[in-house]
């Protein structure tokens, strides 16, 4: 089995709520100078040296990850990935998610809310199929603000019809505006726009600790050393930066299980690193 799908599957127990990371699929769809190319040479070369995994030639390679909440509550999963074979984006996705589903003893049908941190076509892959919400028994939660955006957006249009409309006409959708919002127990969606209008993470508290999925607030660990690296698909790359420093902020202060999409290993910490930051994999 490939070394990457491996570190798949890893789990960190927050007392009496697990977190586990699932990745649905693996690979480039972009030259890390296409996706980043306000970067300089050093950053770029810093980041080859640190994070080589990220990196095959010119290829920026990653991993597309959702994140599974367990507890006494029920069966949360954040994000829903590419989906299922074939599609335009990254048409050698694997479409993992429902065999990490499976490896965690959790059903299709188990899941009881899935939160979608924003609408790019890499997280809500399984939302839907063949017409019909997938977690058939799921609540679904999103920004009000991203589905207005991507509804009116030409480019999104085949991907909405067949991955978001069907969860507004079974009647599952629940829009919320940009604010702090509980969703369940234990479970919080932060505002953090820039990526897309109506960006959110997630905050997961359990008994002995908390842990924040920041959806793709950074998808690059240099964006962590350099917070105003843009990269090319945020909406709002002013904004993307502002959010994206004051986030880590918060997160290196205290010191929280961080979780993330598209970062190496998917679990780490953020840490303070000169008048940065930096990404310390569990």
């Amino acid at each position: 089995m490939d070394e990457r799908r491996r570190q798949s599957g890893t789990s960190v127990d927050l007392g009496g709520a697990v977190l586990t990371a699932l990745t649905d699929a693996q690979g480039s769809f972009t030259s890390y100078r296409d996706g980043f190319p306000g970067s300089s040479d050093e950053l770029e070369s810093f980041g080859r040296n640190r994070y080589s995994e990220l990196y095959a030639g010119a290829a920026w390679v990653l991993p597309f990850r959702a994140f599974l909440v367990r507890s006494e509550s029920g069966v949360v999963l954040i994000d829903a990935g590419l989906g299922p074979k074939p599609g335009d984006f990254l048409p050698a996705r694997q479409g993992w998610l429902p065999s990490e589903l499976e490896a965690a003893g959790v059903s299709p049908d188990a899941v009881e809310i899935v939160l979608l941190t924003h609408l790019h076509v890499d997280h809500i892959g399984w939302a839907a199929a063949d017409g019909r919400p997938y977690f058939s028994r799921a609540r679904y939660v999103a920004s009000a603000s991203d589905w207005v955006f991507f509804e009116a957006r030409e480019e999104s249009r085949v991907v909405f019809e067949e991955k978001l409309a069907p969860l507004e006409r079974a009647g599952v959708l629940e829009l919320i505006e940009l604010h702090e919002a509980g969703t369940a127990p234990g479970i919080v969606m932060l505002p953090t726009p820039g990526h897309t209008p109506g960006h959110m993470s997630v905050r997961v508290a359990g008994g002995e600790a908390e842990a924040v999925i920041l959806g793709d607030v950074a998808v690059h660990p240099l964006q962590l050393h350099d917070p105003n690296l843009a990269y090319v698909y945020e909406v709002d790359a002013a904004v993307a930066a502002r959010t994206r420093l004051s986030l880590l902020e918060e997160l290196a202060s205290e010191e929280v299980v961080v979780a993330a999409g598209h970062l190496p290993r998917g679990f780490g910490r953020v840490l303070r690193d000169g008048n940065a930051f930096g990404w310390r994999k569990l």
